[in-house]
């Protein structure tokens, strides 16, 4: 009798076994799915939200009176629309921002082996200031953030004087990443000629 209720119970053990371990494999392979597609999902938001990936190099400054021009190259990497950023140029200590909002609604596509313009008047009412990409103005006559920590030192500086130090911010509009930051000091060198 005993071994009569054994066998019966090894039959029903063995075909409830298949289907407990079928409702687990299913069960673990849905809770995996759901887990890794909502990473990927989220990891997948971030990426847009990133700084383009490009190399940025100031290929030449220039001063005619109290106007800086930085012609600044793209050196490679990933393209970007110029008016998508914020430039931030600090000058003996005059600030100066060009700011996506108030860019102009046009094509300003830097790639590779491009050049921009960086034009800043050091003068209080910074009538000259602009960014252009091949020949276009992409912001022009921007105002300048006269904070009170600055207002003294813009009535004052007029600009291109040796030893001033100039830093150049290139920030993406998207996530607020700084994606190229230079500084470097202005050096006036006198040739002196005899006769």
């Amino acid at each position: 009798m005993i071994d009569a209720i054994k066998s019966r119970l090894n039959g029903v053990d063995r075909g409830v076994s298949p289907v407990i371990g079928v409702i687990l494999m299913v069960a673990i392979t849905v809770t995996m799915a759901a887990v890794i597609g909502s990473f990927v999902l989220g990891l997948g938001g971030e990426v847009s939200d990133t700084a383009p990936q490009a190399q940025l190099e100031v290929e030449d400054v220039a001063f005619n009176s109290s106007i800086m021009t930085a012609t600044i190259r793209h050196a490679g990497g990933d393209s970007f629309e110029l008016q998508n950023t914020d430039i931030i140029v600090e000058e003996g200590g005059q600030i100066n921002r060009f700011e996506a909002e108030d860019s102009k609604d046009q094509d300003s596509l830097v790639e590779t082996a491009d050049t921009f313009e960086v034009s800043v008047d050091s003068t209080p009412d910074g009538g000259s200031d602009s960014v252009t990409i091949n020949s276009n103005p992409v912001w022009e006559q921007t105002n300048l953030d006269t904070d009170d920590d600055n207002i003294e030192s813009l009535e004052s500086n007029t600009g291109g004087n040796t030893g001033d130090r100039v830093t150049i911010t290139v920030v993406d509009d998207g996530s607020g990443e700084i994606f190229f930051e230079q500084t470097f000091e202005i050096w006036v060198i006198i040739h002196i000629c005899t006769l």
